[in-house]
């Protein structure tokens, strides 16, 4: 409707991951059904490993009641072990739990350092912060640098998720005509 062909497969590709069904990502995206059971076997086939990841969790939670994230946390679910919705529940635990948990590490090493910028909140993914605004181009790229969490994977794997910044006035989205103070993409180069 009023959003890209993109915004929209990004968002059925994001529910599909999490095992989300045609008739609810249809409602949830207000688009035809017919479109979402076109989406996701061209989703899956093009991207195979998430329903072998999706299987290889619906048999962990099935066969030991509970799931270890990446980060060490272990989660007992106490749903029916073959419930759809008990499953997708599963599916979502380790990325949403691991996400928060690198946030807050990415937090507390930032909040315990010293001359860093007033933390105002976490939102889960993302992290806000206040400051002067004459040390903007001091700080930005400190804290650009500093968020970044290095997590010890297997075979010598190392992942790390890179953090976008945005700066502005409030936490609305920039627009140049209505709302030229609120919140836009913050570059390095900047």
């Amino acid at each position: 409707r009023h959003h890209t062909d993109r915004f929209m497969c990004k968002k059925l590709g994001h529910g599909s991951n999490y095992g989300g069904q045609p008739f609810t990502l249809a409602q949830q995206t207000h688009l035809p059904i017919s479109i979402v059971e076109e989406f996701q076997p061209k989703y899956f086939a093009a991207f195979p490993a998430h329903q072998r990841w999706q299987r290889r969790i619906a048999d962990e939670l099935y066969q030991r009641g509970y799931l270890v994230s990446l980060m060490g946390r272990k989660r007992w679910f106490h749903g029916r072990r073959n419930d759809p919705a008990t499953i997708r529940e599963a599916i979502a635990y380790d990325p949403q739990s691991s996400l928060a948990d690198i946030v807050n590490r990415a937090m507390l090493r930032l909040w315990m350092s010293p001359n860093f910028p007033i933390l105002v909140a976490n939102d889960h993914d993302a992290l806000t912060f206040t400051y002067p605004e004459d040390e903007e181009d001091s700080i930005v790229p400190a804290l650009h640098a500093a968020l970044p969490e290095r997590i010890e994977l297997k075979n010598g794997r190392v992942l790390s998720i890179p953090y976008d910044c945005k700066t502005g006035w409030n936490r609305g989205d920039f627009d140049p005509d209505k709302n030229p103070e609120w919140l836009k993409d913050c570059h390095s180069t900047d």
